[in-house]
C-alpha cells in the first residue's frame, strides 16, 4: 500500500519474520511482491501513533 502519512509519502506493507507479521513503513515508494525475500534496515517504533497495535518497524533501507 502507498500513501500519505505522517505528512510524507510511504510504502505501507507487513511482512513474516520469525512466524510473526511485522508492519513495515518505508519513505517513498517500495514494490515489494507477494513471496518476495527482504532484507531491511531500520528501527521498532510503537504504531500507535499512526493507528497500528504493537509494534512497526520504521525502514531506512530496504
Amino acid at each position: 500500500m502507498f500513501g500519505w502519512l505522517t505528512n510524507k509519502y510511504v510504502s505501507i506493507f507487513s511482512v513474516e519474520h520469525n512466524n510473526h507479521r511485522l508492519v513495515v513503513l518505508y519513505s517513498g515508494i517500495c514494490p515489494v511482491l507477494r513471496n518476495d525475500m527482504l532484507r531491511r534496515n531500520g528501527k521498532m517504533d510503537h504504531g500507535g501513533k499512526i493507528g497500528i497495535l504493537g509494534m512497526i518497524m520504521k525502514a531506512s533501507h530496504i
